[in-house]
């Protein structure tokens, strides 16, 4: 009979047995001839789940209790091309590791590998179905794995394909070994809110549909959740709380096995519950306090004819390294309180050179200063690491080393705008020890955006139904609406026959009353935002005929009088300035230039030099000279968003004209 028969009813003693941690049967040569051994499979099948590391806590394999009946290496690691491998680590080699596996399964246990943890991604592509499958039948066929263990956390639940891909290449493992009339035993460790049917993408409901008659066991983690949990006749009881935890235990089990409270159902000869094995095994809820909490759960679910497998545990060398509290609390509960073989002492480990344990494990590890120059990494450590190696991964692509820092600070600079990256940090010790994984984060990168590109003479800020009111023998009022967005807007300017004549703050009345007219004379006017290059519609209005104020004396013209200035290429990135001289009298060669800018810092070219500049400001020497009637325009780079005003030549200010169409 399989190891995953069960028996109904249950033969269980429901008090709880001998709790005391002293001692338990370490697996030796003499005690796997024991018939006891048998127990296991022979009761029908009740089963006890570990996972097993090679990471610290360390615990030889041979030397895992025979209660564990099934137990789960973990974890697979990533190929260069993502295929998911394994291979054992010192003082193993292939060979020992394989005898040891057998050694396991000639007791009628299984050992599987195991594919995920917290902090492992798996990221599987269609196109690699076939090399998935073909690596899993070879890692059994190498080290003698009986069965494979679905443990997939955090965004590797729906990343790339796996909802797709792990499904089917288990279906036709399962079918290989079938042909070759040897057992293959697929199992999977969800956290429990992910078989929630409203989970959406991020839900182990595909692999439950996809591997339906495939599955052999399923055990639920019922540990890190912290304030989800389940709803019972006398109200929530959370993951995390520490008191009602028999009805935490009987209520979620019952919502499993009956697919109520929007739970995924689990057929009870399927089904079995994760806790983890002591204090130093969990982050955020799930330690059973008392025991008998347990006990009494399971006895509630019998009671009610659905009797569930038994436990799982997360991990068989934390409940080694604690005393075993977890094997002696429970084992009475998964095996009827059974004669159980002598107890001996544990064996002692592989000779191994001596040398400290492996150093504490990151902690607390956050982003901070995220931006589009890259990402400001901390955690925290209590010390004795002389490295702390960073590892970074993505969506699409596995967890990579990418760095090592000295401090509990690292800056990944090498970034992509728009990207999201996942990251977890490890710590070294001088011994190249390493510890395990921090926690995992998520980071998006803040993508850079670029401003819309507007059609020629057609802008979303240009300024509306410009007008021209109360007019006067010497003076004409122009007014004007808001344009669509006055995003980026500075101030207006207006424009009499073609010539910029005054600005208007964005915060101020839109209007501009142009004086100093003559009577009788019709004038035209636009208006544009200074944030752009796009005039308004043309305004005409005329001044009324009458008396106008007699013209103001003649005076000598001075450097400057007389001058304008066009600009050429406005909102582009290359723009020419030109200065016509119109004044009675001309610039020697080494006249000032300057004016004032917004956007993009602009950049001169020959026959210009920057001398100066503070803020928005910029002054030049121009090294040609402008006689009277002469120009002299000189190329500007700058940015698209680059607007120029306030011209001046030698202190004088100049009046802008458009350039000729």
């Amino acid at each position: 009979m399989g190891i995953f028969n069960v028996p109904s009813p249950r033969n269980v003693n429901w008090e709880t047995g001998n709790l005391t941690n002293s001692t338990v049967l370490a697996m030796t040569q003499a005690s796997a001839t024991n018939s006891s051994l048998n127990y296991a499979i022979g009761n029908g099948g009740n089963v006890l789940v570990g996972y097993w590391f090679e990471w610290w806590p360390q615990l030889p394999l041979e030397q895992i209790p025979w209660e564990y009946n099934v137990i789960s290496v973990a974890f697979m690691q990533n190929r260069a091309d993502g295929i998911p491998t394994f291979a054992p680590q010192p003082p193993y080699t292939d060979a020992t590791f394989r005898a040891a596996v057998d050694a396991i399964k000639a007791q009628g246990r299984a050992v599987l590998i195991s594919l995920g943890g917290a902090t492992g991604h798996t990221s599987l592509r269609r196109a690699q179905k076939d090399a998935f499958r073909d690596e899993i039948i070879r890692l059994c066929d190498v080290y003698g794995f009986n069965g494979f263990d679905i443990n997939l956390e955090n965004i590797s639940v729906n990343s790339g394909d796996n909802q797709e891909v792990v499904p089917q290449a288990l279906i036709e493992v399962k079918d290989s070994f079938r042909a070759r009339g040897q057992e293959f035993f697929i199992c999977m460790a969800p956290e429990f809110p992910y078989l929630r049917t409203a989970m959406g993408g991020n839900s182990y409901i595909p692999y439950l549909q996809k591997l339906e008659g495939y599955y052999d066991l399923i055990y639920p983690q019922y540990y890190n959740q912290a304030g989800d949990g389940i709803s019972t006749p006398n109200g929530w009881i959370p993951n995390n709380g520490t008191d009602r935890q028999e009805d935490f235990l009987f209520y979620l089990t019952d919502a499993f096995i009956k697919g109520e409270q929007g739970f995924f159902r689990i057929p009870p000869d399927k089904f079995a519950i994760g806790l983890p094995s002591s204090r130093d095994a969990f982050y955020n809820g799930g330690l059973i306090e008392n025991p008998q909490d347990v006990y009494n759960a399971f006895r509630r679910l019998d009671n009610q004819g659905t009797p569930i497998r038994g436990l799982m545990t997360w991990s068989i060398n934390q409940d080694a390294n604690n005393g075993w509290p977890f094997l002696t609390s429970y084992r009475d509960l998964i095996f009827g309180n059974p004669t159980h073989p002598p107890v001996q002492p544990p064996a002692p480990p592989p000779v191994q050179p001596p040398g400290p344990v492996a150093p504490a494990t990151p902690t607390n590890l956050y982003a901070s200063d995220v931006s589009t120059d890259g990402v400001d990494l901390g955690w925290s450590h209590p010390g004795g690491a002389v490295r702390y190696d960073i590892y970074r991964g993505t969506s699409s692509t596995n967890f990579a080393f990418i760095g090592s820092s000295s401090t509990i600070r690292y800056f990944d600079h090498n970034v992509v705008p728009g990207a999201v990256y996942h990251y977890y940090v490890v710590a070294v010790d001088s011994l190249d020890h390493t510890s395990m994984p921090s926690n995992t984060i998520t980071v998006n990168i803040p993508a850079i955006t670029q401003p819309p590109v507007q059609p020629p003479n057609i802008c979303d800020i240009t300024p509306l139904n410009v007008r021209v009111i109360n007019p006067t023998s010497n003076s004409l009022t122009v007014v004007w609406d808001n344009p669509v967005s006055a995003s980026g807007i500075v101030n207006y300017e207006v424009f009499r026959n073609g010539i910029r004549v005054g600005e208007v703050p964005v915060n101020a009345p839109n209007s501009f009353i142009d004086s100093g007219l003559a009577a009788g004379t019709q004038y035209t006017y636009t208006v544009r935002s200074h944030a752009t290059s796009s005039h308004s519609n043309i305004a005409t209005g005329q001044t009324q005929p009458g008396m106008t104020p007699p013209p103001p004396p003649i005076e000598p013209p001075t450097p400057g009088q007389g001058v304008v200035y066009r600009i050429a290429g406005e909102g582009s990135n290359r723009q020419t300035l030109t200065i016509i001289n119109r004044a009675a009298s001309g610039f020697a060669s080494g006249w000032r230039l300057e004016f004032d800018f917004v956007g993009t810092p602009p950049t001169t070219e020959w026959p210009a030099n920057w001398a100066s500049g503070s803020g928005n400001h910029l002054s030049t020497t121009v090294n040609n000279g402008l006689p009277t009637g002469g120009t002299v325009s000189i190329p500007i780079g700058t940015g698209a968003n680059t607007r120029i005003s306030n011209v001046t030549a030698n202190g004088v200010p100049a009046q802008q004209e458009l350039v000729p169409n």
